[in-house]
């Protein structure tokens, strides 16, 4: 029992030593999953089960709570895997002063009527009881800081457990923000006809704010929506833990404010492994009277364009006008350079039956060379530190996981090709090739995947085919994938998964269902390292962007096995699912409220 955020968790009960383990994430609205590991002495009822138990654990909010309404939930405990303490449950909750009490009836391992309270007897301290429809359980919460608890319980008045609480709010944003004002900003540059000088700016204001492959051009454009001079400013943005729309933003901004008051017009153009994907166009008059909330969000909206950048880049937005003045790509150069990025990965293998839990840590180093535009060279390397799988195993060598070619092109204005050959890794050779379509409708992409993978590359004979159709929900930072067709071990079936990003945080839901059965999992990725890479070199090296973790349950050996290639093209063409245009339009509040204050604006010249 003990409340969890409106809700009720159930305690696991056992005689002997007892280590539960579990992390609960409210992955949609009302929605919350627990993941929970157990590792037990003596298992109840003597049941022929695992001693390390995994379960997974459901439970939704049906009301909320109000003045003389508690709030309701309803839950599902240890809905896959043994099914040692699965339960099924309604509960409601409605907090009176410093009391919060909790009753509920539930069915299996919950039978019957339950019901709690915690009470706060101090500010740190809370005095907990409960009834989980078969014994009395009591204990004490202390609140160390806001997201970190320690409890003491007593089960069943007898057997003493303590545990360690840690809760973090996912998502919460770390940009500065300004309240803004009307007359807050104003245009700092006067009119100029040296264009040249205005490129140059621009590219150095970005640049100087890590921006990489900063290009610039002003270019009379001859569209009608947007007429007169316009800067189209082209970067890559690899600055984390800066989100791809934080970094929409500062752009806007710093185009915006750097360029002369004669330029009517900003247009960005986003760019990944070099390949121009996403662009936004906004009449500076109108970015000015937003910033100062003269415009709304939604008003704003309706007077700015953010599309997929077609074939043509700057010359197709600008309607073919010439260039008055540009910082050349020579200037700031894309090609021949590498990046090395580090992470350290934990793989666990969970005994089973046996009771036992083994552990093999590796440190990769992945090297990233870009050869041309939407052309990289890529190498992975791994160095096992620890492993407890196998003590036989050479601690100290060093494998190549992944030695690459890849390629990313445009085959249309909304069509992006994707192909990668060379070495996987475990004496195995293969080819992939991607198609992905982006709807008119940005939220619904529809991807078609080809692998194939053998020990040389003139004898490839495990191949895949999968189509892939994903779909976006941009209030919620949300895609859903649908993947069918025939994976790499040669079963054929279907797997759903459903990716939310909270912040800089990603948390992903897996299942799965083949001709070798069915799993389930979930993933995690979170940033790691500083947020800056360094500036641009020959070769540079630092942390990897983010730390990905993953858990499958009953993975089946070649049950529904994807290659991996280490790219993902719809992340490639939509800036990590986050800069396809419904998501910027719905998101606008974004593009004000992480802007800098307004700066003194300079006298105009004589």
């Amino acid at each position: 029992g003990y409340t969890q955020t409106q809700g009720y968790n159930v305690v696991t009960r056992s005689e002997g030593n007892l280590g539960v383990h579990y992390l609960n994430v409210g992955f949609l609205p009302r929605l919350e999953i627990t993941g929970r590991f157990t590792k037990r002495d003596i298992l109840p009822d003597d049941r022929e089960f695992d001693k390390l138990d995994r379960s997974a654990n459901v439970k939704v909010q049906a009301l909320t709570e109000g003045a003389r309404q508690p709030a309701v939930a309803l839950g599902m405990d240890d809905i896959a895997g043994n099914q040692i303490t699965r339960a099924a449950y309604v509960v409601g909750t409605k907090q009176f002063g410093a009391a919060r009490l909790h009753l509920g009836y539930g069915r299996e391992r919950l039978d019957g009527v339950f019901g709690g309270a915690e009470v706060r007897v101090t500010p740190q301290a809370s005095l907990m009881t409960e009834w989980d429809t078969d014994q009395i359980n009591s204990g004490l919460r202390w609140r160390l800081t806001d997201s970190l608890n320690v409890d003491a319980h007593f089960l069943g008045m007898e057997h003493l457990r303590f545990g360690l609480n840690y809760t973090a709010a996912l998502g919460s944003r770390d940009e500065s923000e300004w309240a803004g004002g009307e007359g807050g900003y104003t245009r700092p540059t006067p009119e100029s006809g040296d264009f040249g000088s205005v490129a140059r700016a621009v590219a150095g204001a970005l640049t100087a704010a890590d921006f990489e492959d900063v290009t610039a051009e002003v270019r009379d454009s001859l569209r009608e929506r947007f007429p007169g001079v316009t800067v189209f400013v082209a970067y890559t943005d690899r600055t984390r833990p800066r989100t791809p729309l934080a970094g929409l933003s500062e752009a806007l901004h710093l185009a915006a404010m750097n360029s002369s008051a004669n330029v009517r017009n900003v247009c960005l153009i986003v760019k990944s492994r070099d390949v121009p994907v996403t662009c936004l166009t906004t009449r500076t008059d109108d970015y000015l009277k937003f910033l100062n909330r003269q415009l709304s969000a939604d008003m704003y909206g309706s007077r700015i364009e953010v599309a997929v950048v077609p074939r043509g880049g700057a010359e197709a937005l600008s309607g073919g006008a010439a260039v008055l003045g540009s910082l050349t790509p020579a200037a700031n150069p894309s090609y021949l350079r590498t990046d090395v990025s580090v992470q350290p990965r934990l793989e666990y293998d969970l005994g089973s039956p046996a009771d036992y839990v083994r552990t093999r840590g590796i440190l990769t180093a992945e090297a990233v060379t870009l050869l041309d535009r939407g052309t990289t060279g890529e190498l992975q390397l791994s160095q096992t530190v620890w492993n407890e799988f196998n003590r036989l195993v050479d601690r100290d060598h060093l494998n190549i996981s992944r030695a690459l070619l890849r390629q990313t092109r445009r085959a249309g204005d909304r069509t992006f090709l994707h192909g990668a050959v060379g070495y996987f890794g475990t004496e195995t050779y293969g080819a992939s090739g991607e198609v992905l379509h982006v709807h008119s409708d940005d939220r619904l992409s529809v991807g078609l995947h080809g692998n194939a993978l053998g020990e040389s590359l003139g004898d490839l004979g495990h191949k895949s085919v999968l189509t892939d159709f994903r779909y976006r929900v941009p209030d919620l930072d949300l895609t859903a994938s649908l993947k069918y067709g025939r994976f790499l071990g040669g079963d054929r079936g279907t797997e759903l998964s459903l990716d939310r990003w909270f912040g800089h945080h990603r948390v992903g839901l897996i299942g799965a269902s083949t001709d070798y059965g069915s799993y389930g999992g979930i993933r995690f990725s979170f940033p790691m390292g500083p947020s800056r890479y360094g500036p641009p070199d020959a070769v540079r090296v630092h942390w990897a962007d983010e730390v990905n973790w993953s858990y499958q349950s009953n993975p089946g050996g070649d049950r529904g096995k994807k290659l991996n290639t280490g790219g993902d093209l719809d992340e490639t063409a939509m800036q990590g699912e986050r800069l396809y245009p419904t998501y910027v339009l719905q998101h606008l509040e974004r593009l004000r409220s992480v802007a800098p204050p307004a700066p003194n604006p300079l006298p105009a010249s004589p």
